[in-house]
């Protein structure tokens, strides 16, 4: 897969990411796979990274401060990276 701000390759890595859920409240996902560029630090989610976002997201009733919310519950392993699903 390549970047899509700069065409150099991706590499798949685990990292913790910010989201809105709405315009007062922002949830941290922990431990989320990723495909990251080594060259511009672009990122992008593959399609069933961002479902599983997408439910975890409606899942939240309404938090009112600031969540780390763990986006996975079992190991998966990226390179030298270990994620939970």
């Amino acid at each position: 897969m390549k970047c899509h701000v700069c065409g150099n390759s991706v590499t798949r890595v685990v990292s913790d990411l910010p989201f809105r859920v709405n315009r007062s409240v922002m949830i941290i996902l922990r431990d989320l796979p990723l495909m990251e560029c080594s060259e511009c630090g672009a990122y992008a989610l593959e399609a069933m990274v961002m479902e599983r976002v997408h439910e975890i997201v409606e899942k939240l009733r309404s938090p009112s401060h600031l969540d780390a919310v763990l986006y996975a519950g079992r190991p998966v392993h990226y390179g030298e990276h270990v994620a939970l699903i």
